[in-house]
């Protein structure tokens, strides 16, 4: 059993809920695990990692030609087994993923900038930047006061960067533009929120033709108070431990933890 996952709770779709109800109303046995376990699910409208694994094991296991086919209704049936696969295995794939992004980052590839603000100077920034020549990308860590991280889900469309997954606010670097006005102006046209107060640079060079260019900033506004561009189907804020979950863009949890190690 993955310890990651233990006693999370996955709500129930209200189609499966809706048929155990059903079920149980049109059943002359009334007794019996199933129709605990139903009525549990019909109260609460989740399942624990642990019964879902449960059930999991019930429909591994079910022979319709000799078991009940009252019990395999009352566990949810088809729908239900179709969910509980879904589920898992989107969970376990997070898991594998965040092992993969959540490797240290290489020093080498770094270059920590310190306490940097939106102040900087045209000449500071000149005398330090290494990269001239290369593709810039700037990238903004916003947190919440709870130091939930924004991300928003990429859309789907032809020639889309890495579509329908998660991401960080951000993007490509204008010729001639500072890397922090170009990540204001990112945010600004990707969320429609104006956040100056950006703080605590890194960069990242992990291509030979491009660099990242890694900003940290708060948001203490409304939270739901986002306008999307095109390029970005949804948004929402995230813990670390639930960004591991998601399907996210490559090196992401890379730049969270840098980000809220220097909030610690």
């Amino acid at each position: 059993m993955n310890s990651e996952l233990y006693d999370k709770k996955y709500p129930i779709p209200l189609p499966i809920i809706g048929k155990l109800k059903s079920k149980l109303m049109s059943s002359d046995d009334l007794s019996g695990e199933g129709v605990k376990r139903a009525k549990f699910l019909i109260n609460n409208g989740y399942a624990t990692y642990q019964m879902l694994k449960r059930i999991k094991n019930f429909f591994d296991h079910f022979d319709m030609n000799e078991d009940s086919t009252q019990e395999y209704e009352l566990s949810g049936g088809k729908e239900m087994r179709d969910f509980i696969e879904s589920s898992l295995n989107r969970d376990r794939d997070g898991i594998d993923r965040s092992k993969e992004l959540n490797r240290p980052t290489n020093p080498d590839l770094m270059r920590d900038f310190g306490a940097q603000s939106a102040s900087v100077t045209e000449s500071e920034e000149k005398d330090g930047d290494i990269y001239d020549g290369l593709t810039k990308n700037g990238l903004a860590v916003i947190l919440n006061p709870e130091n939930r991280v924004l991300l928003l889900k990429r859309s789907s469309y032809e020639d889309q960067w890495m579509p329908n997954k998660w991401a960080l606010v951000g993007g490509g670097i204008e010729e001639g533009e500072e890397p922090i006005d170009g990540c204001i102006r990112e945010i600004k046209e990707e969320t429609g929120l104006v956040i100056n107060d950006l703080s605590e640079r890194a960069v990242m060079q992990r291509n030979p033709d491009s660099v990242e260019y890694i900003f940290v900033g708060k948001y203490e506004g409304d939270p739901f108070n986002i306008k999307l561009d095109k390029e970005n189907q949804g948004f929402g804020w995230f813990s670390e431990n639930e960004v591991k979950f998601l399907d996210i863009v490559p090196n992401l949890l890379d730049y969270i933890n840098i980000a809220l190690k220097k909030y610690d």
